[in-house]
């Protein structure tokens, strides 16, 4: 048989990685234009803005320890396009900006739909003049949402836009534009996954299959076009189901549910960076158990896991295997990315980042090209594990595997057997 690791693939020429940089840069330089287009358009509808003279608006939300009681509408007098019917209840005739006459100088800001009203007692939202209710605390007829919902909008809006950014730039607005802001999002996450998983999947294969050919892999163990077909085949099938786990995600983070936090800002790098390693540490820990005990777990294997170690040989495993699950399989992997927003403070972008990230690492571990990086839960310890099924849990690093005793190196000793 063929050796797999042969020759371990040279640290100078990892292309793969360098694409995956470039698409994550490119990712990156995308949400700053985003973002700078949003600040484009806020400021744009400020100048438009009439007002009295107030305090100045605050330039962030105020910390969530100290949230201000709701403020009852009844107490403020209305102008311009308001009126209160016999419940008491605040709606809206045109969407021009309104001017809400207060007595401590409140300022309303009202675009298109949806108000934001700034006063001494802290920030509100009101949509279409009414009391709206944005996340799980609701709002009474006559209470203006409190920070706390405010809060959560900029989740909800980050979200929106990058449905706007994705769909917008792909499908007709007519045919996404009327769906709930949900099934937007999950449409979302559907197209750019399916993008995703193509056009990388197709540029490696084409890279590490042909150009160079018999190079990093024996000419003996390169898959077949079928097996590769099939492969995608069983990933297309299972990935409209796997992406309602990220989607549920984003739900629970807009509705408050979870840890997350908006802007880097309000924490500072430093802690922001802590974060994001206490992040990867539980989602390791999570990873590991997760998939030790889908092998452990005898029914749970045959009928959902196994649908995936179909592919237990080197000529049989290629990037595409990678999605080539059981829907049940893919959301119980990547379940550990939701449990651990209620336990680290997440950075809700980094978030994103790191479950789009997913379909990149699934498809890296499955091209059997071993990197050489020891602490790394790299292709070559992945492809021990489709051959010995209990060895090589692990997720990004081999932490887990190493200190609970089920590592096996593919270079060394037994891994060499095996291989």
């Amino acid at each position: 048989m063929a050796q797999p690791f042969s020759k371990p693939f040279p640290m100078n020429n990892l292309v793969f990685h360098a694409l995956s940089f470039v698409l994550g840069l490119s990712i990156g330089v995308l949400i700053i234009a985003s973002q700078l287009e949003s600040f484009t358009l806020l400021l744009s509808q400020a100048s438009s803005l009439v007002y009295t003279a107030s305090p100045p608006i605050p330039p962030s939300p105020p910390p969530l320890l100290s949230m201000p009681h709701p403020q009852p509408l009844s107490s403020l007098s209305t102008n311009g396009g308001t009126s209160s019917d016999s419940s008491g209840a605040v709606s809206s005739e045109q969407d021009e900006p309104v001017m809400h006459n207060m007595s401590d100088g409140e300022l309303l800001l009202r675009a298109s739909r949806v108000a934001r009203i700034y006063s001494s007692e802290g920030s509100f939202y009101v949509l279409d003049g009414r009391p709206a209710s944005l996340g799980k605390k609701k709002a009474g007829p006559l209470c203006c949402v409190p920070m706390a919902d405010a809060y959560l909008q900029q989740f909800v809006d980050e979200s929106t836009m990058f449905n706007h950014v994705v769909l917008g730039n792909l499908l007709p607005t007519s045919l996404w534009g009327p769906l709930p802001h949900v099934v937007q999002t999950w449409l979302r996450i559907y197209v750019a996954g399916i993008l995703l998983y193509f056009i990388s999947g197709f540029l490696w294969c084409f890279y590490i299959y042909y150009l160079k050919h018999n190079v990093y892999i024996p000419k003996d163990a390169i898959p077949t076009n079928k097996a590769m077909l099939l492969q995608i085949g069983v990933g297309m099938k299972a990935w409209p189901v796997y992406c309602a786990l990220p989607t549920f995600s984003e739900y629970l983070v807009e509705s408050g549910w979870t840890r997350c936090y908006a802007r880097v800002s309000e924490v500072g790098w430093p802690l922001y960076l802590l974060h994001v390693f206490l992040y990867l540490t539980v989602l390791e820990v999570g990873v590991y158990w997760m998939h030790r005990k889908m092998h452990e777990i005898k029914p749970l294997y045959k009928y959902v896991h196994a649908v995936h170690h179909i592919y237990n040989k080197q000529h049989t495993i290629s990037p595409f295997a990678g999605l080539a699950i059981h829907p049940l399989d893919g959301i119980l992997e990547a379940t550990p990315h939701v449990i651990t927003l209620f336990i680290v403070p997440t950075h809700f972008t980094t978030h994103l980042g790191l479950m789009l990230f997913e379909s990149i690492w699934a498809m890296n571990i499955h091209d059997c090209i071993h990197g050489n990086l020891r602490a790394v839960m790299g292709a070559g310890y992945h492809t021990v594990h489709h051959i010995t099924y209990r060895h090589n849990y692990g997720h990004y690093t081999i932490l887990m595997d190493w200190m609970l005793g089920t590592l096996l190196d593919p270079v060394d000793g037994e891994g060499k057997k095996v291989m």
